[in-house]
């Protein structure tokens, strides 16, 4: 997987995240607790932070893992099969100890890649071996075959919805005090009022304000 930027110990916790970030903590305590897991909202929530975070823990832990996006994983698995790679391509993902699949999305409704999805997410939960799925769709609308659906609704799915402005505002002062900056959270909740919620826009007005500190 790699070394990542995005571990647990910088990650941000509000009221909107908490339970997401517990939980993604427990499976790494405890694999097989929750499989899989689904974490769910809108772009810039944290679903990423939290998936690459999961598997730093495993890879420290001297565990194997893989990160991919979903449309990843389909191309992948179109690939296999042209080339007669399928039984090897299904054993890779069978065998590791995480799998963390991101923008789930991109398969709703694509059968031929949930049917191979199935059949490799049914042995992992039979060997316990955790799944971790992020998605920006809600459970009930993605378009998945019924064994998918199923192996969904018995393990768990936890939304991670937009921060508030307050929590927008408590993000952006516990990463410039991070970058030992000064700034009162009056300051950091006037810039959360003008700046969307996403934490790519987030990172972005952070990114100024380092730039300005440093120029002017």
């Amino acid at each position: 997987m790699g070394q990542t930027e995005n571990t647990f110990e910088n990650f941000i916790i509000t009221s909107s995240n908490r339970f997401a970030y517990l939980v993604a903590q427990e499976i790494c305590k405890s694999p097989g607790s929750y499989n899989p897991l689904y974490l769910y909202g809108p772009a810039g929530v944290g679903k990423t932070h939290l998936l690459r975070a999961v598997g730093e823990v495993y890879q420290n832990q001297h565990l194997t893992g893989i990160y991919l996006s979903a449309n990843q994983f389909a191309e992948e698995m179109i690939n296999a099969i042209k080339t007669g790679a399928n039984v090897e391509f299904k054993e890779k993902y069978c065998q590791v100890d995480i799998l963390l699949i991101d923008r789930l999305q991109y398969i709703s409704g694509k059968e031929a890649t949930q049917e191979t999805l199935y059949s490799i997410i049914e042995k992992r939960v039979s060997d316990s071996k955790q799944t971790v799925f992020a998605g920006n769709t809600a459970p009930a609308q993605l378009d998945l075959e019924q064994g998918l659906r199923s192996f969904m609704a018995r393990g768990l799915c936890v939304e991670v919805p937009t921060q508030g402005i307050e929590e927008t505002a408590q993000i952006i002062f516990q990463k410039l005090k991070g970058l030992g900056i000064d700034c009162s959270m009056g300051t950091c909740k006037y810039i959360a009022l003008n700046i969307p919620s996403k934490v790519c826009q987030i990172e972005g007005e952070i990114n100024k304000i380092l730039a300005l500190s440093k120029l002017l």
